[in-house]
């Protein structure tokens, strides 16, 4: 059981620190650094609560990409051969458009 008790502790940056994690980059609301990402989604969202870790982590973000592949997948069905999509009828003519 893991006895770490992130309520009862504060950690506090050290932003000279040689090689440590970037406290720049951690996202932020209201000044507190907040957790993002697949696994946060996947919490709030009740459909993963086996835990916090590392490999916590990783199965979110293998399932979230399984929920995005089988998205598209939908979307990918629905698409008809040679319907122009967008104003400039193909992704060539909008690039040259863009450029």
């Amino acid at each position: 059981m893991n006895s770490y008790k992130p309520l009862e502790t504060m950690s506090t940056p050290n932003m000279d620190k040689k090689g440590a994690y970037s406290w720049v980059k951690a996202p932020r609301y209201n000044n507190l650094p907040f957790e993002v990402g697949p696994l946060a989604r996947l919490w709030l969202s009740g459909e993963y609560r086996r835990g916090i870790s590392a490999m916590d982590r990783t199965i979110a973000r293998a399932l979230e990409a399984k929920e995005i592949a089988g998205i598209l997948s939908i979307l990918l069905d629905q698409i008809t051969p040679g319907v122009r999509c967008n104003r400039y009828g193909s992704f060539q003519t909008m690039l040259k458009v863009l450029d």
